[in-house]
């Protein structure tokens, strides 16, 4: 029995994984689900020719219909819902903000997550307003839903998806309150001549009511159209994260676009206004795209000032007064030129939904909140405040919480809290990762154990270096560090353009870095071979090294590997459609940038395939270090773990101490000289690395090559790169 069970023993494993991701996927569908009373559906949206994907996440209460046979698709929906449109960062697809889904769920919205164009699944579509154009085709789509509330429909997202959320704030609240619509109707139209007390009393129908029968009659048709019209794509409440209030991107060429208050006219008469909206903005303590990118400009050299800055005071309405952090604030409408300061509400918390003040606040579209959370600009994927905070802001702006709280009377808002449940999701999408990887490792082993594939393997060689050699340990530790010291000069002079054949200006750096890591580790095992160990060993270079091999186990190989994405796709894809949008991902501690396993587009494909053959390199050098350090006096699972977590700790030192380093400094600069946004890309490679290292020891002892290691580890973590940080080059690239 234990000689079967060894001889099959990757297939055990194999049959063990798909168990574990059986399991985790009915966890995490069971939380993005609600447990069943959700329908999650793929969607896709055309424009132009273009797609924009998303995942859409409906209450199965919403579509309950009534009877009424003439209405469209026979019956009208008597349950309709408030929904959310969540929008993740650059570079970051529609999962980046699964957390946030997941909470929203909770409480009942509905949700259209998306993969702004240029990234994940959605094209390269950059006309119109550009890289942003998907904020009207989301908004628009979303309104077109039938069980949606057109009066509460939201935006949340981050970085870029913060950006975003101001822009259709802007664009999509407005700064006219519907009186004031109907002031502009009675000015523009009817040639009323309104005045400043009348616009202050926001009573059109007391003017209205002066009119002759015909205006009157006028008037009051107009007045259905108008309010009928007035919730048409309208955006009620947003919140901004990891961007700070007022510094959305222009949507076209010219001055910054922001969402300041400011002067407009109704019915001719010039008054100062808000925009329409219940709005947060929740950011990082120390966010250093807000001191070094979006706050530049004006001043502002870390998060740390923004409650005093000028720009936040006029946002909020504080005078000179710096702004509250967790405290409602509720705006006042000017009848004049000049801006009223707001009023304090009170302390924002799970029991704010039940203040009078608050709710009043919320339904005139007046609230404004400001949350600072501990970390820096990527933390909220995984902060708890920050998904609590959006998620109960929601809430309250909407009044929702599984029903409106002015219907239900707070029956259902009894817990406004963090319901925790986005950490079970956290915690099996990362065991489904790991299991995703051992798969495609142990499905790779059994291949090579076939008939068809058994000649890419060769006779495992003796192990040659000593553990008690201190150059073994000095030169290990010289070709693990090198590359770390190299991070900062290469990735800031890389010379990989984009091109059709490297698309991805933020990944062009990483790769140009491993390209050229292999080269001068290469250079150096040279070196060692010819100076140190080609006098202590009868074994040739190829052998020592691991690279026997002839063309046709190197196609074999390449064959199998290929069978294995096959599989990994397809298992990437059933997963993902079986388990209600569930993916396989993991991330560190305290960066929170995920590293994901997710479906990509069918251009994709091309990309992968490019990625995989700049990275190959790296991975072949790296497995011909791992693999000629196996050492005969010392165990091979000691061996193995030892040199991953070599490899592990000095990209982990560097990675966190940028981390501590942008905390230490407010988060004004990187602390390596590297551009702070290839530091989000790459932080996947301080557990790429140590996995690949046991990867490939285990393909070495399998198949007695190097190669077989280093195929599958550049097929395996170059996917990330196509589902994790995608975003291509729009300024130098033509649309597709």
């Amino acid at each position: 029995m234990k000689k079967f069970f060894k001889s099959h023993l990757f297939t055990a494993v194999m049959c063990l994984c798909l168990v574990v991701m059986l399991i985790t996927g009915l966890v995490v569908s069971g939380t993005l689900s609600d447990h069943g009373d959700y329908i999650v559906r793929e969607t896709r949206i055309q424009n132009d020719g273009y797609t924009l994907t998303g995942t859409l996440y409906v209450p199965k209460a919403a579509l309950e219909k009534d009877d009424d046979i003439t209405s469209y698709k026979n019956g009208n929906n008597t349950n309709k819902v408030p929904a959310i449109i969540t929008h993740g960062g650059g570079s970051a697809n529609r999962y980046f903000q699964q957390n946030h889904i997941v909470e929203l769920v909770k409480r009942g919205f509905a949700v259209f997550a998306i993969d702004a164009y240029t990234h994940g699944e959605s094209d390269n579509y950059t006309e119109g307003w550009g890289i942003y154009s998907h904020v009207h085709d989301a908004v628009e789509y979303v309104h077109s839903l039938n069980f949606v509330d057109d009066a509460q429909v939201g935006y949340v997202g981050h970085s870029q998806g913060g950006s975003a959320t101001m822009m259709a704030l802007k664009v999509y609240a407005g700064y006219y309150t519907l009186e004031d619509e109907l002031f502009n109707m009675l000015h523009d139209e009817l040639g009323v001549e309104i005045t400043r007390e009348q616009v202050e009393a926001q009573d059109p129908d007391a003017v209205a009511a002066g009119l002759d029968e015909h205006d009157r009659g006028y008037y009051e048709g107009r007045k259905i159209e108008i309010t009928e019209s007035y919730n048409d794509l309208r955006i009620s409440f947003g919140v901004m994260e990891g961007m700070a209030t007022g510094t959305a991107p222009p949507i076209t060429s010219g001055e910054r676009n922001n969402v300041d208050p400011m002067v407009v006219e109704v019915g001719g008469v010039p008054v100062m206004r808000d925009i329409q909206a219940n709005i947060c903005t929740s950011i990082a303590s120390t966010d250093e795209s807000t001191g070094v990118n979006a706050l530049g400009g004006l001043g502002i050299s870390g998060t740390d000032e923004l409650p005093e800055a000028e720009i936040t005071r006029t946002f909020y309405g504080t005078g000179e007064e710096p702004v509250a952090l967790d405290t409602l604030y509720s705006v006042n409408m000017s009848s004049t030129e000049e801006r009223l300061a707001s009023t304090v509400i009170g302390t924002f918390d799970e029991n704010s939904w039940q203040d009078a003040a608050v709710q009043e606040a919320a339904a005139n579209k007046t609230l404004r909140l400001l949350v600072m959370y501990p970390g820096w600009h990527n933390t909220n994927h995984y902060s708890e405040t920050d998904i609590s905070t959006v998620a109960n802001f929601m809430s309250i702006a909407a009044g929702y919480n599984n029903g409106y709280i002015s219907e239900t009377g707070g029956e259902n808002a009894a817990a406004f809290g963090d319901t925790g449940t986005w950490k079970t999701t956290v915690a099996f999408n990362a065991i489904a990762f790991i299991a995703a990887i051992i798969f495609c490792v142990s499905l790779l082993a059994v291949l090579l154990r076939t008939r068809s594939f058994e000649c890419a393997c060769n006779e495992l060689p003796a192990p040659q270096a000593s553990a008690k050699s201190p150059l073994t340990w000095v030169f290990t530790l010289v070709v693990v560090i090198l590359p770390v010291l190299l991070i900062t000069p290469l990735m800031n002079n890389s010379l990989m353009p984009s091109s059709w054949f490297a698309k991805f200006d933020r990944i062009n750096p990483i790769a140009f870095w491993s390209m050229s890591c292999a080269v001068i580790l290469l250079v150096l095992i040279i070196i060692k071979w010819n100076v140190l160990d080609k006098k202590n060993t009868a074994l040739k270079f190829r052998d020592y090294y691991g690279l026997r091999c002839s063309v046709k186990s190197v196609l074999l190989t390449l064959l199998a590997v290929f069978l294995v994405s096959v599989a990994l796709t397809d298992v990437i894809n059933l997963y993902y459609k079986a388990f209600n949008g569930a993916n396989f991902m993991i991330a560190l501690p305290l960066l929170n940038i995920p590293i994901q396993l997710t479906p990509i587009s069918a251009d994709r494909y091309i990309d992968w395939v490019c990625y995989f053959l700049y990275f190959l390199p790296y991975w072949i050098v790296g497995g011909m270090l791992v693999n000629s350090a196996r050492m005969k006096d010392m165990p091979g699972w000691l061996n193995t773990i030892i040199l991953a977590l070599l490899n592990f700790l000095p990209i982990a030192v560097f990675i966190y101490v940028q981390y501590f380093g942008y905390l230490g400094n407010g988060g004004t600069a990187p602390v390596l000289g590297l551009n702070w946004a290839t530091i989000i890309q790459m932080q996947g490679l301080v557990l790429i690395v140590p996995i690949a290292v046991i990867v490939s020891r285990v393909m070495y002892k399998r198949t007695g090559s190097c190669l077989t290691g280093a195929i599958l580890n550049s097929m395996m973590f170059s996917l990330p790169f196509m589902c994790n940080v995608i975003a291509y080059t729009v300024s130098s690239m033509p649309s597709q």
